[in-house]
């Protein structure tokens, strides 16, 4: 006996991008400190960006998250990001808002 099952929903077509924010990451690193703490550093940025994008642009989406879709990482101030091409024009328009919010609180 043979069965041939179909998936009951087909895996999405994804793209994979790269976004350079070593912009961002200078900006964010450059802040003034308001209060004697000790800046984060590179990798804690890196988490707290990726949460931010996985959090905000379709959260249960993520593998990261338990999704079955999104993968997105962070080297040397790239991240990489698989999705799909409407995920990825929602983690394009993030990221400018974010380094308009990061440039403004340098005064750039």
């Amino acid at each position: 006996m043979l069965i041939i099952q179909r998936e009951t929903s087909p895996a999405p077509f994804t793209v994979t991008r790269t976004y350079d924010m070593r912009d961002w990451f200078a900006a964010v690193e450059a802040r003034p400190q308001t209060r004697p703490i000790v800046p984060p550093t590179h990798d804690q940025l890196s988490q707290r960006l990726i949460a931010t994008i996985q959090e905000t642009v379709s959260p249960d989406t993520w593998r990261q998250q338990g999704g079955n879709t999104g993968r997105i990482g962070e080297a040397s101030g790239f991240l990489f990001v698989t999705h799909t091409h409407a995920t990825q024009e929602h983690v394009r328009v993030l990221l400018e808002d974010l380094r308009r919010k990061a440039a403004r609180s340098i005064g750039l």
